[in-house]
């Protein structure tokens, strides 16, 4: 089997990763939590993974989805700062994963900018994108709701477990399950599909 990512113009250590945030709209919203695990050769690195909650002064409407309250974070938290400055050195020029992962990189440029003056650059590529690139290539069956773009609809049509859901670890992990089953069908089907699909990195 040739590995995938012999035939893509970025690292081969990919970084899955999903926040949890205030809000949904990435450039007013405050990061709440951070989750990242590794792929390296189609397969998961637990080892290699990041976690993170970031200290909030007060309690958003989003608390409900996540879980994490204003009491939580000061107790566990991190400063943003070290926080984001921590995650970008944890990511180094690998290549970003994640579902509707536009939103996560968006927002963590964002903030990474305000706090530290230097966005990040990595490329990125979105799982949901891919899904939907596999499908019309008739390289994995088409979900059952076509429309339904959530990651719950796509751990059912791949049987993944939510374990975790809704919390940026759990996210993470659950994303990373289904992409390298993805990764592994791609390899199989046509190689260069998930290479084309991989965004270069937001300019500054």
């Amino acid at each position: 089997m040739k590995n995938p990512d012999q035939s893509i113009n970025v690292p081969s250590r990919w970084v899955v990763l999903d926040t949890e945030t205030t809000g949904v709209i990435a450039t007013r919203e405050q990061i709440v939590s951070i989750g990242a695990v590794a792929v390296v050769q189609g397969e998961i690195q637990p080892q290699d993974s990041f976690e993170c909650v970031i200290r909030q002064p007060y309690n958003s409407s989003s608390v409900v989805v996540h879980g994490i309250t204003q009491d939580e974070s000061e107790r566990r938290g991190t400063g943003e700062t070290e926080a984001l400055k921590a995650f970008s050195e944890y990511i180094g020029d690998s290549c970003l994963v994640g579902h509707h992962v536009d939103f996560d990189v968006t927002i963590l440029n964002h903030r990474m900018k305000e706090k530290t003056g230097r966005g990040i650059r990595n490329p990125y590529l979105d799982t949901m994108e891919l899904v939907i690139a596999m499908e019309n290539a008739q390289q994995i069956d088409p979900r059952p709701s076509p429309n339904d773009f959530g990651l719950d609809a796509l751990c059912r049509h791949f049987n993944v477990k939510r374990s975790g859901r809704h919390t940026a670890p759990g996210d993470a992990f659950i994303t990373a399950l289904i992409f390298i089953r993805l990764l592994s069908i791609s390899a199989n089907r046509d190689p260069e599909m998930v290479g084309k699909l991989v965004h270069p990195g937001m300019q500054e």
